[in-house]
């Protein structure tokens, strides 16, 4: 079925063929991975379940998504008698904290802005990001966990004070949101 699938003109019109995305093809290389360190060449769906649980897609299981415990399903498929890594899951994340102020300043102040935060928060110890607007032109922001004293930092990285805007978090992601929607989709909701 593949062979065929793989020789169809996908520019033919009408044509009503599957896709798979470059994660699918990243978990299934993982579980090709896991199954021949633990000593067989096929891979199986428990496999599968497996590389979703080990694998790093951005720094946490999916599973957390949808409040299941990685320990939890690597605990049930050993009591199952499936073979699993002797490596213990990742360690979760430490969970987000909630989110202070986004602070905005214009562009040619990102490396002063992100050297100064990176100094006073290195990453891993709390969470904070930054990224283009799509709303303020020629102008980056930054936000994190309302912790960190971001307004403070950035007043202290950029030059013109004056060009800094301080905005809470349901407004900027309100406005970031009306420039950019696709951007910004909520997480699936959690299951239980």
């Amino acid at each position: 079925m593949s062979d065929r699938v793989a020789k169809m003109d996908r520019k033919q019109k009408g044509w009503k063929g599957t896709g798979s995305t470059p994660a699918y093809h990243l978990i299934l290389g993982w579980a090709q991975g896991i199954a021949i360190g633990l000593g067989t060449a096929d891979f199986t769906d428990e496999h599968v379940l497996l590389a979703i649980v080990y694998g790093d897609l951005g720094g946490e299981s999916q599973l957390v998504w949808y409040d299941i415990d990685p320990d939890e399903v690597v605990i049930g498929l050993r009591s199952r008698g499936i073979a699993i890594p002797i490596l213990a899951p990742p360690v979760a994340p430490v969970p987000f904290g909630p989110w202070g102020p986004w602070v905005y300043f214009p562009k040619a102040e990102f490396s002063a802005v992100t050297r100064e935060l990176a100094k006073r928060h290195p990453p891993g110890t709390v969470h904070w990001g930054t990224n283009s607007s799509k709303w303020k032109k020629d102008y980056w922001y930054v936000h994190g966990e309302d912790e960190i004293a971001m307004e403070e930092i950035v007043r202290s990285a950029v030059k013109d004070k004056d060009l800094i805007e301080v905005l809470p978090n349901e407004e900027a992601i309100e406005l970031e949101k009306a420039s950019a929607p696709r951007r910004y989709r909520p997480r699936p909701p959690a299951v239980g």
